[in-house]
């Protein structure tokens, strides 16, 4: 039953996360996707499987992909007690066009991201740490 409440549980953020992004500001968003506490019932694997299921289903949104995923894995990862912190980076692609990505921290790597990520990417925003990063955003 657990799982269950779960799956839908990360459905409900997939969905209302857009809504919130438009009216919100990034740290108040995240403030909003942080866990007050731990649910020891809640598997890392299942957070893993379920909120990449939810997030890989292409609902038409006004941000990139990797937003919804990183902030939708930070909530329920958090809440099962795996201490990541979420990124945002910048930089110059090959059109000299700026392009941003946002990526998961765990244990100073990348999660569930390729590890070069951290190299190819300024970093402009981490959440939780880092102020100095964070300063000029709120």
């Amino acid at each position: 039953m657990k799982d269950i409440a779960l799956f839908f549980n990360i459905l409900y953020y997939v969905l209302i996360l857009p809504f919130w992004l438009y009216k919100k500001d990034l740290p108040e968003v995240l403030r909003l996707m942080t866990p007050r506490a731990v649910n020891k019932e809640y598997s890392p694997k299942k957070v893993i499987f379920y909120g990449l299921f939810w997030t890989s289903l292409r609902i038409p949104t006004f941000f990139n992909h990797c937003l919804r995923r990183s902030l939708v894995l930070f909530r329920f990862l958090r809440e099962a007690g795996v201490e990541v912190t979420i990124i945002i980076g910048v930089q110059i692609n090959k059109k000299g066009r700026l392009k941003g990505h946002s990526w998961l921290m765990h244990n100073g790597r990348p999660f569930l991201n390729e590890p070069s990520v951290a190299d190819r990417f300024k970093v402009i925003y981490a959440y939780p740490g880092r102020p100095e990063l964070n300063a000029d955003l709120v």
